[in-house]
């Protein structure tokens, strides 16, 4: 599979503080990766630097060979990366509908169309709730709701921060069973997550960040194995 993100060095952070140091990773055209790591690790850092929703200090990213560093955050997405950011963000008092639509690129109504019906189709639950206001959703059906915005960008590379935060089990269950068809479906993943075994499950391989620095990596066999990974991550 060829190489359809990579960080090399990179460095980001906030004021005087640089959260993240030197982080180098790969993400390969259709695999799904975690990104895992205690609270204040960097992670969300490391996706915001990746969406040039933050500056990079230093290093590099590339995306589909092409240097992204620099750019703004339009420019990235027109490039094929969406990001679902932590704690959903939607607009509350906008219908489901118009916060799908807003995640859309371009004006081809058609095309716009036919993508929320794709969304539609992987979360049916919006379809009922399209003409609902997006602030009177359950945390579960939120959660849907961001992940198609995201997906009304059709893109190459889908970025989730914790896609699982303070949702009840049988939401969690929904949300990574239609992630896995997502990415099953060819969509490439980068997925930030608190819940380990959930991630690793999903996900071909992994990195562990640990003090803004990627400390192991490996296949999820190899991180499943790991005891570093099983006594700090899993409970184990």
């Amino acid at each position: 599979m060829s190489t359809l993100l990579r960080l090399d060095g990179l460095d980001a952070g906030y004021g005087d503080l640089t959260a993240v140091s030197g982080v180098s990773l790969e993400v390969r055209q259709g695999e799904a990766v975690a990104l895992i790591g205690s609270n204040g690790a960097g992670k969300t850092t490391t996706l915001r630097a990746i969406t040039g929703l933050l500056p990079c200090r230093g290093g590099r990213v590339e995306f589909a060979g092409a240097r992204i560093d620099g750019l703004g955050s339009a420019q990235i997405v027109a490039r094929g990366i969406a990001h679902v950011p932590e704690g959903r963000q939607l607009f509350p008092t906008l219908t489901v509908r118009d916060n799908l639509e807003l995640g859309s690129r371009g004006g081809d109504r058609r095309r716009r169309d036919e993508t929320l019906e794709s969304v539609f189709t992987l979360f049916p639950r919006l379809r009922e709730r399209q003409r609902q206001l997006a602030g009177t959703l359950s945390g579960g059906e939120q959660q849907m709701c961001a992940i198609g915005r995201g997906l009304m960008a059709r893109p190459r590379l889908l970025l989730l921060d914790e896609p699982s935060l303070g949702l009840a089990p049988v939401a969690v269950k929904l949300i990574f069973e239609t992630l896995r068809r997502v990415n099953d479906a060819g969509t490439t993943l980068l997925l930030v997550e608190q819940n380990v075994p959930r991630a690793l499950q999903l996900s071909h391989r992994g990195y562990v960040l640990e003090n803004g620095r990627i400390a192991l990596a490996g296949t999820r066999a190899d991180l499943l194995a790991n005891p570093h990974v099983k006594q700090a991550y899993l409970g184990l």
